[in-house]
């Protein structure tokens, strides 16, 4: 078993956007993505990307990403990244239920 961590590529926005819509889903705010494929796509990998997001992966299959984006302040002359890493729902159950323990009686 492995994990490895990589650059979002080209022809990729469609997991990028399913990750997201998994996350809001978890935090029901599912009604509230109005994203399509299409923006997450220029976002990410247009002339100017704004977005950036890296693709956990276990045993090559996708498992998680991170995403981030830079502000810059212009009263303090500093950027700001700001990000969201999210494993999937199915990472989260099974890092879950292979680190649960009974309870002390």
């Amino acid at each position: 078993m492995s994990l490895s961590i990589r650059p979002a590529r080209p022809g990729e926005a469609a997991l990028v956007l399913a990750f997201v819509r998994e996350l809001a889903e978890y935090e029901r705010l599912l009604d509230a993505v109005d994203a399509t494929e299409a923006m997450v796509d220029a976002a990410l990998f247009g002339e100017n990307p704004r977005l950036f997001c890296d693709i956990a992966e276990w045993d090559a299959a996708p498992a998680g990403f991170a995403l981030w984006f830079a502000n810059f302040s212009l009263f303090q002359s500093s950027t700001d990244h700001s990000k969201r890493v999210q494993p999937s729902a199915t990472q989260r159950c099974a890092r879950w239920t292979s680190s649960a323990r009974p309870m002390p009686s």
